[in-house]
């Protein structure tokens, strides 16, 4: 099995990516707009290797809407 992990230094988002020799990925991780406030996104996300791309775009659009400081936004 691989293991990625992916932390962005500007914000609290700590992805872990799995492979496994199935052709499975295991996407799961956290998210967090401040340090100090208690508020944590946690995910996880099960899938076929053939659709990597499209959660990365899903988790993409997480961190837009809900980043930002700006609350929840419409997009």
């Amino acid at each position: 099995m691989v293991k990625l992990f992916f932390v962005m230094s500007t914000k609290s988002l700590d992805d872990k990516i799995k492979f496994d020799n199935k052709g499975r990925v295991i996407i799961s991780g956290s998210y967090q707009e401040l340090a100090n406030e208690g508020n944590v996104v946690e995910f996880e996300k099960l899938s076929d290797q053939t659709y990597l791309l499209e959660i990365i775009q899903e988790l993409s659009t997480i961190v837009k809407k809900y980043g930002g400081l700006q609350g929840i936004v419409q997009i």
